[in-house]
C-alpha cells in the first residue's frame, strides 16, 4: 500500500468456497488489504450453472464471499445503454454466499461481450483468436469484466476524495447502485454500478465535519430516461432503509420498480439522513462492518436497522417478501440455503461446477 500507493485493488480471480469466510485464508488476507486502506474489488465469479444445473444459487467465489470486499455480480446489458432490457447472465455466480449466508453480490455490472485490452502474445490471444477485436482489443464475457467496472469508479471516487475508506467507498457504491426490474437480488446485488453519482458523493464527503457538503441528486438523466440511485444498503446479513422508501419490504428484481418508491422534490438532500454527523454510519463503515445490529440502533431519525429485514430463513423465504419467480420462496425451502451445505444438494459440488471458458454469450 505505501510503497506502491495503491489505492485500489481489482482482484477478477475466485476459486469455488468450501469453508466459511471466517476460516479462509483467502478472506483473512483481504480484511487485511481492506483494513490497510485499500478499495478491494472482487469478482463474485462465474459459477452460475452446470450442465445439469441451469442455476446454481449460493454460488459466489472465494474470496467474493468475504463481507469486507466489494463484490461484483455479472450483468448482460444487451449492448445498449438504456437499463430496461438488463438481464443476468446465465453463468454469473449467484448469492447467497456458502455456508455463511451473506448477502452476496454487493452490486453489478456490465459482464457480456466486454471490449479490453489485449495483451501481445498473451494466452488469451494465442487460444481465443475468435474473440479477436482488433490486434490490441479483445471482447469477453464473465464477471472478471465487470469487476473491472467498478474499480474504475472506485478510481474515480478516490481520485475526487483522497481520504475515502475503504468501507465508505463501499457504502457509496452500494447506495447509489441502479436498481434493475429483471434481474434478481441475489444476482444483481443492490443494483447496477453508478459511476456518476457515486463520484459525485464521494467528492462532496466531508471528513472533518462528517457531512455531505453540497446535496447530490438521486437522479439523472440518460437518453431521456431517469436513472435513479437506489437509496438503501443491503450488506453481509443487513438491510437498511431511509424514510426515500415508500413501504417495506423492498421489491426489485421480479418486483416493482425502484423508482416509484423513491420520493425526491428536488430540494432536500437526500443522502443527509445518512451522512449527518449524528449517523452511526460514519463510525461503522469507516471502522469495520459490525455482525449483527440491534432494531433498537437507529441511523438518525430516518434510517433505522431492523431484525424484520435481516437476512435469516424467517424472512428470506417468507411470502412477504418478493424473490421473483426464479427462486423457491416458501417457509418449506428453508432448508435449501442452510448449513446441509448447497454444494451436496442434488450431488452438485464445487468441482463439477463449470469454469467459465470466456465465451458465454448468454
Amino acid at each position: 500500500k505505501e510503497t506502491y500507493k495503491v489505492g485500489v485493488a481489482n482482484l477478477s480471480l475466485g476459486r469455488p468456497a468450501r469453508d466459511s469466510y471466517q476460516n479462509d485464508i483467502l478472506c483473512q488476507a483481504v480484511d487485511q488489504m481492506v483494513d490497510a486502506g485499500i478499495i478491494t474489488v472482487v469478482s463474485a465469479g462465474n459459477l452460475g450453472k452446470t450442465d445439469d444445473y441451469p442455476e446454481l444459487w449460493g454460488s459466489i467465489t472465494n474470496p467474493g464471499n468475504c463481507p469486507s470486499v466489494i463484490t461484483v455480480g455479472s450483468i448482460n446489458t444487451r449492448g445498449t445503454p438504456g437499463h430496461d432490457d438488463d438481464i443476468a447472465t446465465s453463468y454469473g455466480s449467484r448469492g447467497p454466499t456458502y455456508l455463511d449466508g451473506l448477502f452476496k453480490p454487493d452490486l453489478s455490472a456490465p459482464a457480456n461481450a466486454i471490449g479490453s485490452l489485449l495483451g501481445k502474445e498473451s494466452v488469451l490471444q494465442n487460444d481465443y483468436p475468435d474473440l479477436r477485436i482488433d490486434f490490441h482489443h479483445i471482447s469477453l464475457s464473465g464477471s472478471s469484466m465487470a469487476t473491472a467496472f467498478v474499480s474504475g469508479t472506485a478510481a474515480l471516487m478516490l481520485q475526487a476524495n483522497s481520504k475515502l475508506t475503504p468501507r465508505l467507498a463501499k457504502a457509496i457504491l452500494v447506495l447509489n447502485a441502479i436498481k434493475l426490474t429483471q434481474p434478481h437480488l441475489l444476482v444483481q446485488g443492490n443494483g447496477l454500478v453508478n459511476a456518476l453519482t457515486s463520484t459525485l458523493m464521494a467528492k462532496e464527503l466531508d471528513f472533518e465535519d462528517l457531512v455531505v457538503k453540497q446535496k447530490v441528486d438521486p437522479y439523472w438523466d440518460l437518453n431521456g430516461d431517469t436513472v435513479w440511485s437506489g437509496g438503501a444498503l443491503a450488506v453481509a446479513d443487513m438491510l437498511a432503509y431511509s424514510d426515500l422508501v415508500a413501504s417495506p419490504p423492498f421489491a426489485w428484481g421480479g418486483g416493482v420498480d425502484w423508482e416509484s418508491h423513491l420520493s425526491w422534490d428536488g430540494g432536500i438532500g437526500w443522502a443527509d439522513s445518512i451522512f449527518n454527523p449524528g449517523s452511526v454510519l460514519w463510525q461503522t463503515f469507516d471502522s469495520g462492518l459490525p455482525t449483527t445490529v440491534s432494531d433498537s440502533v437507529l441511523w438518525s431519525d430516518s434510517f433505522l436497522w431492523t431484525n424484520s429485514v435481516f437476512w435469516t430463513a424467517s424472512v428470506l423465504w417468507s411470502d412477504s417478501v418478493l424473490w421473483s419467480d426464479s427462486v423457491l420462496s416458501s417457509d418449506s425451502n428453508a432448508s435449501f440455503f442452510s448449513d446441509s451445505v448447497f454444494w451436496t444438494s442434488g450431488g452438485v459440488t464445487p468441482d463439477s461446477a463449470i469454469t467459465h471458458d470466456y465465451r458465454g454469450d448468454q
